[in-house]
Order: C-alpha cells, then sequence, then structure tokens
C-alpha cells in the first residue's frame, strides 16, 4: 500500500510538467495538439519494442486483452479532447484556477469505486466529496482578476474548463478500470501505456479533418516540449501511475489511485502559476483550490 502511494505521488510530479506544457503553449501561441501528438505517437510507437523485448508482452485471453485495449485507447482519445479544451480555458482564462477545475474530474473514478466496486464510504470521505463540490463551484464562480469588466470574459472559459472537468472524469474512469479486475491488470503498464498513447494520438487525427491549423510543421519549440513529454509519459507510466494503481487496488483502496497523484498535481501546478508566472488568485480562487485539496485528502482517508 506504501509503496503504491509512493508511486502515485511521483507521478503526479510528472504530472505537473503537463499542466506546464500546456500552460505555456497558450501563453506563446504554441499549439498544444501538435505537442500532444509528438508526444503520444512517440510514446505509442516506444512501447512497441519495449512490449515484446522486455518479456512484458501479456499473456492474457483475447476477449480480456481487447477490453483492456479498448479502456485504455478510449481514455487516451477522451484525454486529447480534455486537454484540447483545457488550452483553450487556459488562453481564455486563469491557468490555475482551470487547471484545478479540470482535474476535479477525479469524482468520477472516486464515484465509480463506491458505486460499482464496494469502496467504503466513511463520513470522511462524504465530506471530501462535499469539500470537492463546494471547491469546483468556487473555481467556477471566480473570475480571472486579468479579465477587467468584460462580462463575458468568466463564460468564455468557464465552458472549455467545464468540458476538459467531465472528459477527465471519462479519461480517469477508463484507465482505473482494469485496476479493479486482476486478471487485466496483469495485461502490465508497457500495454497499457501504448492503448492509452494509441488513442491520443487518434484523437489528433480526428482534430486534423476539421483544423487546417494542424496540418502544419511542428515548430522547433513544439518538438522540443512534445519530446519532453515523451519522456515524462514514458516515465510515469511505465514505472509509476499504472503500477502505483495496481498496487493501491490490491490493497482494496482503487478509488485513491487517482485523487493521489491529482492533489499532487494540483498543488504544483497552483504553486508554479504563483510563483512563476505571478497570476493572482482572488479570495475565491485560492478557497476553491483548498476546498479541492482538503476534499481529495478526505476522499484518500480509509
Amino acid at each position: 500500500m506504501i509503496s503504491g502511494i509512493v508511486l502515485l505521488i511521483l507521478a503526479g510530479i510528472c504530472w505537473v510538467a503537463i499542466g506546464i506544457a500546456v500552460s505555456r503553449c497558450a501563453a506563446t501561441g504554441l499549439n498544444y495538439n501538435i505537442v500532444q501528438m509528438i508526444s503520444s505517437a512517440g510514446a505509442a510507437l516506444i512501447s512497441v519494442p519495449v512490449l515484446f523485448l522486455s518479456g512484458g508482452r501479456p499473456e492474457l485471453p483475447g476477449k480480456i486483452l481487447l477490453a483492456v485495449f479498448l479502456l485504455h485507447f478510449g481514455a487516451g482519445v477522451a484525454n486529447y479532447f480534455n486537454y484540447v479544451l483545457t488550452a483553450r480555458a487556459m488562453r481564455l482564462g486563469h491557468n490555475g484556477i482551470v487547471w484545478g477545475m479540470m482535474q476535479s474530474g477525479l469524482l468520477a473514478p472516486f464515484l465509480m469505486g463506491v458505486l460499482f466496486f464496494n469502496v467504503p464510504l466513511p463520513l470522511g470521505r462524504v465530506l471530501g466529496i462535499a469539500a470537492i463540490l463546494c471547491g469546483i463551484l468556487l473555481l467556477g464562480a471566480t473570475r480571472d482578476p486579468g479579465a477587467g469588466r468584460r462580462s463575458s470574459s468568466r463564460a468564455r472559459w468557464l465552458i472549455p474548463a467545464f468540458g476538459a472537468f467531465l472528459l477527465a472524469g471519462v479519461t480517469q474512469c477508463c484507465n482505473s478500470l482494469p485496476s479493479y479486475w486482476k486478471i487485466a491488470a496483469d495485461s502490465g503498464s508497457v500495454f497499457r501505456t501504448f492503448s492509452c498513447m494509441t488513442g491520443n494520438a487518434a484523437g489528433f487525427l480526428i482534430c486534423l479533418e476539421f483544423d487546417p491549423a494542424l496540418r502544419r510543421s511542428p515548430r522547433s519549440a513544439e518538438w522540443k516540449i512534445g519530446l519532453l513529454l515523451l519522456l515524462l509519459f514514458c516515465l510515469s507510466n511505465y514505472f509509476f501511475f499504472y503500477n502505483g494503481l495496481n498496487l493501491v487496488a490490491e490493497a482494496g483502496a482503487g478509488s485513491i489511485g487517482y485523487p493521489i497523484p491529482i492533489g499532487v498535481c494540483i498543488i504544483g501546478f497552483t504553486v508554479y502559476c504563483a510563483v512563476h508566472r505571478k497570476e493572482r488568485f482572488p479570495l475565491a480562487g485560492w478557497i476553491g483550490l483548498i476546498a479541492v485539496t482538503l476534499g481529495i485528502i478526505g476522499i484518500s482517508l480509509r
């Protein structure tokens, strides 16, 4: 259990870099959708030889393996469009508030565990759910301090941020399900990474048909960010996240698999926004982020 929590914390630290990459792309005019294509397609391609050369090829019945692939493929597609909306919301609103709101989608896999997999729901977790919901409402009601008096400014970032929140929940549910099935968890972290990154790359191909801006060659800065994220994706997924998710699920605490790394991720990115980007957090924004963080702690308690 402890080793699983440590692995999930390390995954959360890696995820902070994703938020920083989205924020930098939004601030500098780089296309994060192209960055996603570089990192996801690269991770999927690297996973193929690693899968076979490492002897980590899953020995599972075809139907089970297909189900695991489809779940993680779906997670990858949903995650691609999640970050499409996150990047748009960050261009229009407060980066730290958008990130905290999107990551609150962790409520979905937690509630899935409670409703369908007999995860206990003591009072502390009930209070945690209430705190996260209150935090989301406060984040949604927060006005960007840099938006001036534009009445439409909040709606412009809030709508894509709420869409990202919903897609984050879908992504996390699809990613979490195989860890509840012992036979599916044996598919291994490399296969699950391959499936998810393939879905992410498929999301880019879907957008390619509708967005001419994606048909240009990547800029040098986009290559650099994409290759850095490729390294972090492989490090996080091969060694930290999926292995940690399996360990806590085996201990009967699968519902905390996402709250731990996302709590680390929200705190780390908030510090980045406050210190590096010099973003001013209004009081409602601070209270909302604190409520979400305390809620994450609450639902992580056994």
